[in-house]
């Protein structure tokens, strides 16, 4: 049996595209692996999004158990700091849906290009780790 504690560093949007709400997310961890890089589409439920984005860090950072005992192939991977991470990450989900929705329903030609073009290039922090508390470290 494999127990895997971790926080999750950073998550940052490396890329959107407006017109399908595809976004390219960057997820660095405290395991000291490589960064997880995933595609996501941003709709719907954000709350339900972050937690889902977060357990599919889970799934990747699950390690392979070769031990044949009793308990091979079991591994519990443990978030450390998973309900903040969650928070954070649906704060800045819905910061970022309020800044498309004012894009779509901008009316001037030259304010809506200079947004689009904002929103398209921009690589957002959705959540940064903090050091606030002393149990986390």
């Amino acid at each position: 049996m494999i127990v895997k504690n971790f926080h999750v560093e950073e998550v940052v949007m490396l890329r959107f595209d407006y017109k399908t709400n595809k976004a390219r997310l960057k997820v660095i961890t405290s395991d000291s692996q490589e960064p997880i890089t995933m595609d996501v589409t941003l709709a719907g439920n954000f709350e339900e999004l972050a937690r889902n984005l977060l357990k599919k860090i889970k799934e990747v950072r699950t390690p392979e158990d070769d031990d044949k005992g009793v308990l091979g192939g079991i591994a519990v991977v443990n978030i450390l700091n998973f309900e903040d991470a969650s928070e954070s990450m649906y704060k800045s989900l819905v910061r970022m849906d309020n800044r498309i929705e004012r894009i779509k329903n901008m009316k001037v030609a030259s304010e809506y290009m200079s947004a689009y073009h904002q929103v398209n290039e921009m690589q957002e922090t959705l959540f940064k780790r903090s050091f606030k508390t002393r149990k986390d470290l």
